[in-house]
């Protein structure tokens, strides 16, 4: 039944496919794209079989990628892989030469002994941080967490680290595109560790499928031993059923049965559960820690059965969220059964049972080391019936993270270098389960804002992945924390979001926005404050919906639109391709054909935003400044005053004046960038840190 789900996700390796990758890699080197190169030998690494002299080839391959990049640390323990794997003797002088290099140029940087960092995340006490919440209860928002302490925008409000996540493969597009592209492109599977997320340039591959691969060999054992043992054998099939399936089966195998019965114990030992009839519900967390008092209809109430950032019981936050059994269709109900079936199944036809779940450890997991599930006893692959609470837990779990998991995203740069300026965008990286996090009720309108961070190679054992909450606007004592699952009030219309969180979230959503925009006589939302078109009749030049005696049809209206969309994207293409003449050439002619929209039209945005970038690759940093000024407009309308999306906006107008120069200009947009980015992401992020070096700099000269 099940023989064809996985056509076409290959996950074996084979010294073929191998030497495919590497022969790609030299190509990419002799043309010196040495980024491709290293992404190239990367896939090469992770396709070669352990043992393999084409795994030596391809780790030496990259260093010497690495090496042109000037990425000394990871040029070393590339060469050292490729040696201790049996790099062919004929070849190792050049390899050595390479290494005394290395060693060379990290004594000069003073980067031999380098102290661990702990990437964007403050190192703040969980424990205090989790003092300034609590969690409370009533009829009317089912569990919630509330203030305890008055926060300024910006200030910490809470840290979580994550119970478990999974990488999202390819680009962040649908699977269908995914696979098509996946021979031409490099996914964030090339580019992420499979177990914390962090970002690395030399990733080490699982020794049994060339699918998973990580920062370094302590993520590699720590993954392996904590879940990727089991998954390894079933990767095709994780691939085929996506994401969430697969985390489903991680948040249980991570668990273990003796969290699982601790989970189930606590829950009841809670105060009875007081579930509102489907058509009532307004909150996705009314579910488990309840007060009788609440059940009386008498309010809020705190709950004091369970310890906020006590990462000992994270996971019965996990399993107490609720998995909307009603909220789901009878279809999406029974493609979730069978697909746990499916994997329970194929669990018990190639491995052993999970050591968390039996009383029992294997042989190979006493040495401590990977390997192959092919070489278990007949014995130690049996799997006793009662295990099959495992399927049951997953099923759970699957069921809870449709409305419960959190989505990280992060700015992936065009692979494509041959532009001067390259093009960026946000792409989703990860699904996670946070513990505490998950407990933040919807808001259209929230008054937090969410950083993500993984640790460092270095700090990779006892760290994760992190979120921090920060208070995007003032938050008072007592006041409900609310974070956006994704529909914005800047962003969607009141019904629109309605409609999806009600199809993803099983609620109706009344929060503050939503009420407000569905007062009787608000004809528009709270994001539409400014004219709802933002177009311009082309007879008289004012705003459509002004009276005019002048008509214009719907459809002519949309034909040009599209019109200015395909020469829009045929200038993108341009760019690419390197070729920015041509480019302001399709640009201009969008520009005429976009007279009609006003500044604040979205439209006319990313024209701004498209012409600055052509004027950037010519080296006319000034008109490329006076462009993407011009797009700050539409930031601001389409996404609000107080918006993570107009700081990033501000601050690459900062480069671009402070690439031309433009010291005044730049001094002065350099505070409103500083505060936005500064709330929502915290104040050791990257941009943060380029901003104080432009502002001492440009400071100095003045």
């Amino acid at each position: 039944m099940f023989s064809g789900v996985p056509e076409g996700y290959f996950v074996h390796k084979g010294c073929e496919s191998a030497g495919k990758f590497r022969e790609k890699g030299n190509s990419c080197f002799k043309s010196k794209d040495y980024s491709s190169a290293v992404l190239q030998y990367s896939r090469g690494v992770c396709y070669a079989p352990a043992g393999s002299e084409q795994l030596a080839l391809c780790y030496a391959n990259r260093s010497a990628a690495l090496f042109h990049l000037c990425h000394y640390k990871e040029c070393l323990e590339d060469i050292n892989r490729a040696l201790a794997h049996g790099y062919p003797s004929n070849l190792q002088p050049k390899l050595l030469s390479r290494k005394t290099q290395c060693l060379s140029h990290l004594q000069q940087q003073g980067a031999v002994q380098r102290k661990p960092t702990t990437g964007n995340r403050i190192e703040l006490n969980v424990k205090d941080t989790q003092q300034d919440i609590c969690l409370c209860f009533s009829s009317e928002k089912g569990r919630h967490i509330v203030a305890t302490k008055t926060k300024k925008p910006g200030e910490v409000v809470f840290e979580d680290c994550a119970f478990s996540a999974v990488l999202i493969p390819g680009d962040g597009s649908s699977p269908d595109v995914n696979k098509k592209n996946a021979a031409c492109t490099f996914g964030s599977e090339d580019r992420y560790c499979h177990r914390c997320l962090g970002h690395t340039l030399n990733p080490v591959p699982c020794a049994g499928c060339s699918y998973a691969r990580y920062c370094g060999e302590r993520c590699r054992e720590q993954a392996w031993h904590g879940h990727h043992r089991w998954e390894c054998p079933l990767g095709s099939e994780l691939l085929a059923m996506g994401v969430l399936a697969q985390l489903a089966l991680r948040v249980a195998l991570t668990a273990g049965v003796e969290n699982l019965k601790r989970a189930q114990d606590s829950l009841k030992d809670a105060p009875k559960q007081i579930c509102k009839p489907k058509s009532e519900r307004v909150c996705k967390t009314c579910c488990s820690a309840q007060t009788e008092s609440a059940a009386e209809g008498t309010g809020c109430d705190t709950v004091k059965d369970f310890d906020l950032g006590c990462h000992d019981n994270t996971y019965t936050w996990v399993y107490s969220l609720l998995p909307h059994v009603e909220g789901h269709t009878a279809s999406l109900r029974f493609l979730y059964a069978i697909t746990v079936g499916m994997l329970y199944q194929r669990l018990q036809e190639a491995c052993p049972p999970p050591p968390s779940w039996t009383n029992c450890v294997s042989v190979s997991d006493q040495h401590g080391s990977q390997s192959q599930c092919e070489d278990e006893t007949a014995e130690n692959m049996f799997w006793p019936p009662e295990l099959s609470l495992l399927g049951v837990t997953a099923l759970r779990h699957l069921l809870q993270l449709r409305c419960n998991a959190q989505a990280i995203s992060a700015e992936r740069v065009s692979d494509d270098h041959k532009g001067a300026v390259q093009a960026s965008r946000q792409i989703r990286i990860a699904t996670v389960v946070f513990p505490t996090l998950s407990l933040l009720n919807h808001s259209c309108r929230p008054n937090t804002s969410l950083s993500f961070s993984a640790p460092s190679q270095a700090t990779a054992s006892d760290g994760g992945i992190w979120v921090t909450v920060r208070a995007s606007r003032a938050v008072h004592t007592g006041q409900e924390l609310l974070h956006c699952y994704g529909p914005h009030f800047s962003r969607m219309k009141v019904r629109d979001r309605q409609r999806l969180l009600l199809e993803q979230y099983c609620f109706q959503c009344s929060c503050e926005a939503c009420l407000q925009e569905l007062q009787p006589g608000a004809e528009v939302s709270a994001a539409d404050k400014l004219p709802p078109t933002h177009l311009r009749c082309p007879e008289c030049a004012n705003l459509l919906q002004d009276p005019c005696a002048y008509q214009v049809s719907r459809t002519e209206m949309e034909h040009s639109l599209q019109g200015t969309r395909d020469l829009l994207h045929q200038a993108q293409e341009l760019i690419d391709a390197d070729r920015p003449g041509q480019a302001l050439q399709y640009l201009q002619q969008a520009a005429t054909k976009a007279e009609h929209l006003e500044d604040t039209h979205h439209l006319q945005g990313q024209l701004f935003d498209t012409t600055a970038r052509v004027y950037a690759s010519m080296g006319n940093w000034h008109l490329a400044a006076t462009h993407l000024s011009r797009s700050v407009a539409a930031i601001r309308s389409q996404y609000g005053e107080d918006s993570v999306e107009l700081g990033q906006q501000m601050f690459k107008l900062v480069q671009l004046y402070f690439n031309g120069g433009e010291a005044v200009h730049a001094l002065s947009v350099i505070p409103e960038a500083r505060n936005l980015l500064a709330r929502h992401c915290g104040p050791r992020c990257q941009e943060l840190q380029e901003l104080r070096a432009m502002e001492e700099c440009l400071q100095g000269v003045l």
